[in-house]
């Protein structure tokens, strides 16, 4: 895959420009356009991708239901079967090797083995609990967390490879909410209580059953879209991406993949945009997240109003002609971070209670973390489309890193006390 390099369909081509006509031609021609951009091999590709770290996330969360039921009827010793421990070390560590993996290789071939490997490994394990050794657990557990890791930043790869962009935000209105309804999911399985560990052991079961029928349609669908490609040319890592397009016809050549030393590492660590976003996701304030009461409807209201912007914006595209992306994306991170330093701001002078009783200014913090996925959340998208697996694993490695050691560090600097607050 070259720098930039996506794929398209008979369903990916813009309609040709149309003669002026009644408005109702006008607006139905619109209509049209926005199925012809959304309805399409590329965007249903990435949702089978986005299916799949959807199952691979349903399974994990049962596991880990399945040992506190367990661990409740004191029928197992949590201090050996410490699985989301082991879990969460090897997803730290495979995100950055994982990245590496999917940009040196082609990337649905490894997103299709590794929800396989996955779905095997959460079997295993749930058929073996009380069986299993310390060593056995380990590995299952690392096995589990570093594919998961690989699939996760494969999904950003598969974006850019698939979809266009042409750096229009609205574009990137499906990604942001598949974040959100993971994070949807996530929230109501863990509300889940679990009463019945035998309907857990179904639940994991059935979805590894799923994979099977999943992984066939996956290896079917990108199979038969590899046949044609569009290249994007004039590709450069700081600058961005000339979208210049050129279409050619591939059929039973693979194109051609770097390996790990043509990988620019360099460039990575001397890039200001690549720099700026690693800085961004080390400041991310996640203790809002807590205990917010108002998450879970708030999440809800969000994702619908996202879906209706982005039908009005591609029907009345003088909504958003006048607004640059550069700008929107300013716009929602500066406002975001802004928030998040009067949010420290309010801590570091002891005025937490204000903020813990005022739910109006919660939800004002929940709402702008929601729309600064808008700003750098999707920079590294087309920063260097061709290696966005690698620039997410790195920035997701630093923000696990700086939550683990730079809390502490400064926290120690600065002479404060570690408090727990619950909002």
């Amino acid at each position: 895959m070259e720098l930039g390099q996506t794929a398209t369909s008979r369903w990916n081509s813009l309609p040709p420009i149309q003669a002026r006509g009644p408005p109702s031609y006008k607006f139905i021609d619109r209509f049209s356009r926005l199925k012809t951009i959304y309805w399409n091999r590329g965007y249903a590709i990435f949702l089978l991708a986005f299916i799949g770290f959807t199952i691979q996330g349903n399974q994990l969360q049962f596991c880990l239901k399945i040992f506190e039921s367990m661990k409740e009827k004191n029928k197992i010793d949590f201090i050996i079967y410490n699985y989301e421990y082991y879990y969460k070390s090897g997803f730290e560590i495979g995100l950055i090797p994982g990245g590496v993996l999917v940009t040196v290789y082609p990337v649905h071939n490894i997103l299709g083995i590794s929800v396989i490997i996955s779905s095997i490994c959460h079997i295993i394990l749930i058929m073996s609990i009380g069986y299993l050794n310390a060593g056995s657990q380990i590995f299952l557990g690392f096995c589990i967390g570093t594919t998961m890791a690989t699939v996760f930043v494969a999904i950003h790869r598969i974006w850019t490879y698939w979809v266009p962009l042409n750096k229009q935000s609205v574009r990137h209105v499906p990604i942001i909410l598949c974040v959100l309804i993971d994070e949807y999911r996530r929230i109501y399985i863990s509300n889940f209580h679990v009463h019945v560990s035998s309907s857990s052991f179904l639940f994991t079961i059935l979805l590894g059953v799923i994979v099977l029928p999943w992984y066939l349609l996956w290896t079917y669908v990108t199979k038969n879209g590899n046949r044609s490609q569009i290249l994007y040319r004039g590709s450069n890592l700081i600058g961005g991406v000339n979208y210049s397009r050129c279409s050619t016809e591939i059929s039973g050549v693979l194109p051609t993949l770097p390996n790990v030393l043509e990988i620019p590492w360099k460039s990575f660590c001397t890039s200001m945009p690549v720099i700026a976003i690693v800085l961004s996701f080390t400041c991310i304030d996640s203790s809002i997240d807590s205990k917010f009461e108002l998450d879970f409807t708030l999440r809800k209201h969000t994702i619908i109003w996202l879906i209706l912007f982005t039908f009005l914006a591609e029907l009345i595209p003088e909504i958003t002609v006048s607004f640059s992306t550069t700008n929107v994306r300013k716009f929602w991170s500066c406002t975001y971070f802004v928030l998040i330093g009067i949010h420290f701001y309010l801590r570091g002078f002891w005025f937490i209670i204000i903020t813990e009783n005022n739910k109006l200014l919660l939800m004002t913090f929940k709402v702008m973390k929601y729309f600064s996925l808008f700003g750098f959340y999707v920079n590294h998208l087309d920063i260097a489309p061709k290696y966005a697996s690698v620039i997410f694993g790195i920035i997701y490695t630093v923000n696990y890193m700086s939550l683990k050691f730079l809390d502490p560090v400064l926290v120690t600097l600065s002479g404060c006390k570690v408090i727990k607050y619950t909002f």
